[in-house]
Order: structure tokens, then sequence, then C-alpha cells
């Protein structure tokens, strides 16, 4: 209740103060997105009229659902990238693997990776709706049709999109880590090991307690496997460029030796 009422004041002082500035504000297109299963769902109201209560909210180019799935999210940027991908299809008859990676890196894979560090899907069906989008764009290049898509991302020099997201999420913990962003006690996101016998543990990042799907895969939980797993001398890295190159070639060792 004192969170609702904090919530309604704040309400009230934006109404006072587009009043104060003659500003209109249509209370028609103000919505409220109610998160967390145990939230009591208490109603909003501004100018006097109740907010309408909705399931789904963009925000930011996001689509986020009450229930914090990100498959209306999916569905929609996939939908998206597909009608890009039919316009290619057209444009181009024949395209060349140049032209192909050209296009396919300015217009479809940021649309396909935007935001993703608040959005990364955790289902099986969700990973697999984005991938099956870049495994149908590879084979656009005629001379690729017959292969793999192992073999057609080799070819490209492309990686899945899974792992484009595992190592977006660790260049972000390192950013946010070495305090990259200009804000107060960001790096608190991520709760540090402690052990004062061994040096390397400072280095170490814990699980935090999580009672739901969406903050047990939310990014300070699901990057700590992948950031413990890397050697020391990837994550002392002294600038940003360094530890993207140590990481690639760390990845590039691992899978050397597979």
């Amino acid at each position: 209740m004192h969170q609702h009422k904090i919530i309604q004041q704040d309400l009230n002082a934006i109404l006072k103060w587009t009043k104060e500035w003659l500003l209109s504000l249509n209370v028609n297109k103000c919505t409220v997105l109610h998160l967390g299963r145990k939230n009591p769902r208490l109603p909003y109201y501004l100018d006097n009229k109740q907010l309408k209560v909705v399931d789904t909210q963009k925000d930011l180019g996001v689509i986020i659902s009450s229930d914090l799935k990100w498959e209306a999210h999916i569905v929609a940027i996939v939908s998206k990238v597909n009608s890009i991908l039919y316009t290619i299809r057209k444009a181009f008859f024949n395209i060349n693997k140049k032209t192909f990676i050209q296009i396919y890196k300015t217009y479809v894979r940021p649309l396909l990776e935007y935001a993703f560090q608040v959005w990364s899907p955790y289902f099986v069906k969700d990973i697999e709706m984005l991938e099956k989008v870049q495994r149908r764009a590879t084979k656009l290049p005629r001379e690729l049709r017959n292969l793999s898509y192992e073999q057609r991302l080799a070819n490209l020099g492309l990686s899945t999109l899974k792992s484009r997201r595992e190592r977006g999420d660790l260049i972000e913990t390192y950013k946010i880590l070495n305090k990259y962003y200009k804000i107060p006690n960001f790096e608190e996101l991520f709760s540090k090991k402690s052990n004062p016998r061994l040096r390397s543990y400072g280095l170490k990042l814990e699980y935090q307690q999580a009672s739901s799907n969406p903050s047990k895969h939310f990014i300070s939980n699901r990057v700590i496997q992948m950031w413990n797993a890397l050697p020391e001398n990837v994550v002392t890295a002294e600038s940003l460029n360094q530890f993207k190159n140590r990481l690639d070639k760390h990845q590039k060792d691992k899978e050397r030796k597979k």
C-alpha cells in the first residue's frame, strides 16, 4: 500500500506540473502495467480518471509483459525481420556473400539483438524462434543453400545468435563492474565472492536469491557461470577492447580443443 501511495502522489505531481506549464496530457493514452505475481494490482488515477490496465507495454522499443516473459517482444521482432528478409529476397535475385553480409549486419542483426541484455530469452522455443530467422537468412546467398547451418555460418564469418548474446552479456558485465556507466553503485548489481585466502576470488561473482524464472535469468544471474569460467587474464583486462580481444581468443581456443 505504501508503494501505491507514493506512485499515486507522483502521478498527481505530474498532473499538477503539466497544468502549471499549460501542457496537455492525454489521460486516455496513459496506461498501467502491473508486474509480479504478488502485485495487488491496485488502481491508479490521473485527473480523476482511472488509468487503463494493460498486459504489455512498449518502452524504448522493448515490449514488456506483465509476466516478464518475452514472447510478445520476440514475436514482434521476428515478424519485422521476416518482412525485411522478404524485401531483400525480392530486391536481390542472386545475392552474393559479400553483399548479403553487409546488408544482414546493417539491417537485420541489429533488430534481433537490440537491447537483448534486458529481454534475452530463456525458453527453448523463444531461443529457437530467433535462431530460425538467422538460419533462413543465411540461405539467401545461392552458393550456400546446400550447406548445413554451421557451414553457412563459418562461410559468412557469423556465429549463432545465442553465442552472440552470451558474448554480449560478458561484455556488459565487464562494463558494469568497471564503472563504464556513470550510475552510482551500478556495479552492485552483481555480488562478488569473498575469500581472503584466494586473490582471484575477488574476480568471482555469486548467484543472487531468485524466486521466479525472470529473476533467475536476469543478467546478474544468467552471466555468473560464464563469467566465473573465464581465465584471470580475461577478467582483469585493462580496457574494454583488450577484454573483447582476450575473450574472443579464449573462445576460439576452447573451440579448437573440442
